[in-house]
């Protein structure tokens, strides 16, 4: 097994949650080289599966801390009770409207709201 790219954090993770992926941890890690885009980089292999506050939840059933929690997330925390009937209030109406295509409604009301009287 080759070293992970932060070995000391990942053998804690590792210590700490015992994946729940039935393949070798290398054939695992080729598959999703292969498959899966990596974005700017992955910092663990860990599997997330849900997210409360400034927690996320992993497929073993430990709670973390989320240290990473990226710009979608930061104010308000993962799944804010407020954000998610905004955002499913929204999906019955657009899915994504690009600004560079045309406007939208939500967009020009928010404009509005931010301009100086």
């Amino acid at each position: 097994r080759s070293l992970p790219r932060f070995p000391l954090f990942q053998y804690l993770l590792h210590l700490f949650c015992t994946s729940t992926i039935t393949m070798s941890m290398s054939a695992f890690q080729s598959a999703t080289k292969s498959h899966i885009a990596r974005g700017v980089g992955r910092l663990t292999d860990l599997v997330f599966t849900g997210g409360k506050g400034s927690y996320v939840q992993t497929s073993c059933g430990k709670s973390l801390l989320d240290f990473t929690t990226g710009i979608g997330v930061v104010n308000t925390g993962h799944s804010h009770p407020r954000v998610v009937a905004a955002a499913k209030e929204q999906l019955d109406n657009i899915v994504h409207s690009q600004v560079n295509i045309g406007y939208h409604d939500k967009m020009l009301e928010l404009t509005e709201m931010l301009l100086p009287n």
